[in-house]
């Protein structure tokens, strides 16, 4: 019962463990057959015609809990098949569906069927300790030639037939309907074909699911993108993505793991597998080049939205089920937090009802992912976190693909315009035809007889209908136009309210530190003051210390002097940070300000973390920028912080390098270290608000992912520069060049 009934999430889940089994008895078709739907005598056969099993076979494998024969063979004997189960508990789901099963088999030439008679209810008998002391009895048959629900004669030359009576659940056209949509999920509707079918009978009584089920993969065809992304058997990863409805390819080379991902060891454990999705536009208008209509994608996208994962060609759930269930790539959430519409500024991301997709694995290939006992998803783990960074980034890729497609296209579109300037206009159309509207208000008096002697000629009826479309028309456009203003003044708003929250934590942090600065200054400064009276009273002997502890008791204080000076040096730096001279934009030395913040974490850089520091290559002369000095403390400040994080991560040199070159113009700052340096691809995103490398446990993105996108801000929005990423610099690791104009006037601030 714990294995079955309890195991087993639902009936359906159950069904679709022995549809595979059937598969891996090779056999060609299933046929599911209910008979006596809705009546007190309703019946479910599940036959394949498969190997079947001799009376041995099904003492020793089929009787048997946890066998093992299907993991040590691996591969079907006559098709070669990888085979679906390993753990031997998939029949146990006939006690979760049924009262009583009769297993009837029989092999391809035997002189003899087999039929074992299971009462699944012996196991609840009052007084059963061990699973030894239930039988049931085996019986041998002349053949199986016998239907067991029209009782007509019909030839079974081999297989396994499945007779369950006293069926457990009601199965009315609800819950048919859900065994119907998982079969035809079971097997991938765009992975390689299969020579194995399944039928769904109800004895006509909800006859439109009766049948063969075929995935249904004609609607693929109008895919607004294909994504594939592979990684290989030597751990090289690649995307590609394409679309047969335009002529516009993204492409990601083949990178190794190690650049594809920082930090995450030299091979995916997930090992080699391939990630393919479509991406259909969801409420907008066709694409040029769709074969079908909108109706008929909607009804694909229903029945087939989300990302699945398959093994050998299998489904395993509950990954990426239609109804939104099993999102475990978190689309709907990462469509939640950003909303924004894919042509507009900001980070936009794929929607879980736009994109039908899978991830393809293999027994043979996957080792280390594994089953739940249960049927009920993957292990988790190493080997799944791989699985779920790999296929996030290759979410993130086509995101921004997509993004940069749909942008372009925008500003190519005949009229684009900005949302003032169409709003602007969008009035006045309005108002050219209520005006015209008026003026023709006026002709229609002339409809009316004529006064006597009147020589005014009427309107005509054209003209009349000619002036009504054409203002319909014009009204019908501002309409929409009106409606797509609201739209992107709503999403602004939305974008305007989030950078206003994050300027008010940044507020809170600046206070939080001035609050820091002022406290651990005093502290400090009273540490300090008093381990120099002790160290100083110790000397002069005013208390005794045994002189086996002196030595150790004056390290001790002067640890403790110590700390206290490198603190009280962080507190400055602190206090500093939120002077009112440090928030007016003014002319300041940068070389300088670099120097100062790379003072202010010396201690944190050099003694506890051991890394070296580079400045060397640094001009005499002072460097004049106009700026705000705050932004650029802030500036090197999130540099170094994220310097330091990836350095302690990564094994070997230990190296930050700050150097500044000087043009006529400009100067350009380069900071690198030498960690692991940037994933392939991201030099451009590690700017975008929200975008973080650093991973939990499960691989999800964690951090604020805010450092990156305030240094770019500050460097071109309030400096007037420019700043760029390279994947690895000198060092090895990742390297950020920054350029910003020369201050021409004399610097205010020169010490």
């Amino acid at each position: 019962m714990q294995l079955g009934r309890e195991s087993i999430s639902s009936s359906v889940t159950a069904i679709l463990e022995l549809v595979k089994n059937a598969y891996d008895a090779d056999a060609d078709l299933v046929r599911i057959r209910f008979a006596g739907l809705n009546t007190a005598t309703m019946t479910l056969v599940i036959q394949d015609d498969g190997d079947g099993m001799s009376s041995k076979a099904l003492k020793a494998n089929w009787m048997v809990i946890g066998t093992a024969n299907k993991a040590s063979a691996k591969k079907s004997e006559g098709k070669r098949r990888i085979l679906t189960g390993e753990k031997g508990l998939g029949r146990l789901g006939l006690d979760r569906l049924c009262a009583r099963t009769r297993v009837q088999s029989i092999t391809f030439g035997a002189s003899e069927a087999v039929e074992l008679d299971v009462d699944w209810l012996k196991y609840e008998a009052e007084g059963t300790t061990r699973l030894e002391e239930v039988s049931h009895p085996i019986f041998s048959l002349q053949n199986l030639n016998q239907d067991p629900i029209t009782g007509l004669t019909q030839e079974f030359p081999k297989g396994t037939r499945l007779i369950l009576e006293g069926l457990k659940d009601q199965w009315d056209e609800s819950a048919i309907e859900e065994l119907h949509s998982e079969l035809s999920l079971l097997v991938s509707p765009f992975g390689a074909s299969y020579d194995f079918g399944v039928e769904l009978d109800t004895g006509g009584v909800f006859p439109k699911f009766d049948g063969p089920i075929t995935p249904d993969a004609a609607a693929l065809n109008n895919a607004y993108w294909k994504v594939l992304g592979t990684i290989d058997a030597a751990g090289f990863v690649e995307i590609r993505m394409s679309s047969k409805l335009h002529q516009t390819e993204y492409h990601l080379q083949p990178v190794p793991w190690t650049e594809f991902t920082k930090n995450e060891g030299d091979q995916p454990r997930c090992g080699p597998l391939t990630l393919v999705f479509y991406f259909f536009h969801r409420g907008e208008l066709d694409a040029p080049g769709q074969s079908l209509r909108r109706p008929q994608l909607d009804q694909f996208l229903k029945n087939n939205q989300g990302i699945r994962i398959y093994r050998d060609g299998f489904r395993v759930k509950p990954y990426g089920e239609p109804s939104g269930e099993g999102d475990w790539l978190r689309l709907g959430f990462r469509r939640t937090i950003n909303p924004e519409g894919v042509k507009q500024k900001g980070n936009w991301r794929l929607g879980y009802n736009q994109v039908v997709g899978a991830v393809f694995l293999s027994r043979e290939r996957n080792l280390e992912l594994i089953d739940q006992t249960n049927r009920e998803g993957l292990v988790k783990g190493g080997a799944f976190r791989h699985l779920y960074i790999f296929s996030e980034k290759v979410l993130v890729f086509f995101e921004k693909q997509h993004q940069k497609f749909e942008r372009a296209r925008k500003t190519q579109e005949p009229g684009a315009q900005d949302v003032p300037a169409d709003a602007k206009e969008t009035v006045a159309q309005a108002d050219a035809a209520l005006l015209e509207l008026g003026e023709l208000s006026k002709k229609l008096d002339l409809l009316m007889p004529p006064a006597p002697g009147a020589v005014t000629v009427p309107p005509k009826g054209d003209e009349v209908r000619d002036i009504v479309a054409r203002v319909t028309q014009t009204l019908s456009r501002s309409m929409k136009a009106l409606e797509e203003n609201v739209k992107q003044e709503n999403l602004l708003r939305v974008q305007t309210t989030r950078e206003k929250d994050t300027l008010a934590n940044l507020a809170s942090l600046g206070i939080l530190a001035a609050c820091f600065g002022h406290e651990t200054s005093g502290w400090a400064n009273s540490v300090t003051t008093n381990s120099l009276w002790l160290d100083r009273n110790l000397k002069s002997h005013f208390f005794m210390v045994t002189s086996d502890k002196e030595a150790e008791v004056l390290q001790v204080l002067t640890d403790i002097g110590t700390d206290a000076k490198r603190l009280q040096t962080f507190a400055g730096f602190a206090l500093g940070n939120v002077r009112p001279d440090k928030r007016r934009q003014r002319i300041f030395c940068v070389k300088k300000m670099a120097l100062d913040v790379f003072a202010a974490f010396g201690e944190s850089l050099q003694h506890q973390k051991k890394i070296e520091i580079d400045l060397t290559d640094l001009p005499a002369e002072e460097c004049p920028i106009r700026a705000y000095p705050i932004d650029w403390e802030s500036i090197f400040a999130n540099l170094i912080t994220n310097a330091m994080w990836a350095i302690t991560k990564h094994p070997g040199l230990r190296k930050i390098r700050f150097s500044i070159k000087a043009d006529p113009a400009n100067y350009t700052l380069t900071f690198e270290d030498s960690a692991f340096g940037l994933e392939a691809g991201t030099e451009d995103q590690v700017f975008d608000a929200g975008f973080s490398t650093r991973r939990n446990s499960k691989g999800e993105q964690e951090g604020t992912g805010m450092g990156l996108y305030i240094v770019k801000m500050f460097v071109q929005e309030n400096t007037g520069g420019t700043v760029r990423a390279l994947a690895k610099g000198g060092l090895g690791g990742a390297c950020f060049i920054i350029t910003v104009p020369r201050a021409i006037e004399t610097p205010e601030v020169k010490s």
